[in-house]
């Protein structure tokens, strides 16, 4: 995995299409995405800013931008209404008018804050995602779901609202600790098993740029948010895994388990599918992928504790539950069992 000097664009098609692109130096290109805002924010958490504020500040003010900042203690936690109430108040005060821009600097916590305060001044004012993340560049960077934690509910505030563009600078990968850039490439593995065959079947067999990994993983995903603009359908199936990394954060402890909670999540969800009968063959291409990238799966915890943390002795038999599970490489479904079905196949019982 390398980064290279090629530049990659991308069409998200929705009812106002916009683009994303890739490249190492890709922050310059702000200085054209921001258009006749005369009034910047930069949206970001304490660690981000200051690492990269200066250099986004220099590029708005270069083009005559009046920049401002508004930042946040960088932790999951400050993903909730109170830090969202923060941003309005400072929007209302510098009196954004609607051709100004927040520019959101940072990953998806810093993506969710901005593209719901953008929504909701004014009735919606536009901005621009600058993920800092692999995790954000390869996924959360398009789609333009957005929310924050209230009544200690995650993500119970929220709407779809998508940027005026992605623009996706890989020299930021330069900074992350190996840990970040596993986190990002279990995501890039988790979209390819559930949603091409084709980009899989690369992650297999080639060695990939950086760039090339992170534009068929977008590629991907947009073709689902163009069949489900709203999140409700098509684009389900990106949650594959997810609750079973859910169960292995309940059982360890830890919240969030990133990168390997979801390597070892997407494999005990595949061992589920095979099972089950719907897929054969994926687990062991999958971990192969998982192998070749040298992402760890070890959790501390074994698939038999977080299957019955799911599916325990707690849940009725008759209980229907909706999961999502790959039918074959590139392809996952949201399919419903009951609780017994799952026992059966996983216990004989």
């Amino acid at each position: 995995m390398e980064n290279s000097q090629e530049i990659k664009t991308l069409k998200i098609k929705t009812s106002k299409p916009y683009g994303a692109i890739i490249c190492s130096g890709a922050t310059e290109y702000l200085a054209y995405a921001v258009g006749d805002a005369k009034k910047t924010v930069i949206v970001s958490d304490e660690t981000v800013f200051r690492l990269y504020g200066k250099k986004v500040k220099d590029v708005l003010k270069a083009v005559g931008k009046e920049t401002y900042s508004f930042i946040f203690p960088a932790t999951e936690k400050s993903k909730n209404k109170n830090v969202l109430d923060k941003l309005l108040i400072l929007l209302t005060e510098l009196n954004l008018d609607k051709n100004d821009c927040l520019i959101a600097l940072g990953g998806g916590v810093v993506s969710d804050i901005t593209g719901l305060g953008a929504a909701l001044f004014k009735c919606g004012i536009k901005y621009i995602n600058l993920p800092t993340t692999l995790v954000g560049m390869a996924s959360a960077c398009i789609g333009g779901k957005t929310g924050v934690e209230f009544l200690g509910k995650n993500d119970l505030l929220g709407v779809i609202n998508h940027p005026k563009i992605a623009i996706c600078d890989t020299d930021f990968i330069k900074t992350l600790p190996q840990s970040a850039i596993n986190d990002g490439l279990a995501e890039i593995i988790r979209i390819a098993v559930t949603c091409d065959a084709k980009f899989f079947k690369s992650l297999e067999s080639k060695e990939l740029s950086i760039e090339q990994m992170i534009y068929h993983s977008l590629k991907a995903k947009a073709k689902l948010i163009a069949k489900d603009e709203d999140c409700v359908k098509e684009q389900r199936v990106l949650s594959f895994a997810s609750v079973f990394k859910t169960a292995v954060e309940k059982i360890v402890g830890a919240s969030p388990i990133t990168g390997k909670g979801l390597a070892f999540a997407m494999t005990s969800a595949v061992f589920l599918a095979e099972n089950l009968k719907l897929a054969k063959g994926v687990k062991e291409r999958l971990k192969g992928v998982l192998e070749k990238f040298s992402i760890d799966c070890n959790v501390g915890v074994n698939n038999i504790l977080v299957y019955d943390k799911l599916f325990g002795d707690g849940r009725n038999e008759t209980e229907k539950i909706s999961i999502v599970l790959p039918v074959k490489v590139g392809v996952a479904k949201v399919k419903i069992f009951t609780v017994g079905e799952i026992k059966e196949a996983l216990y004989g019982r």
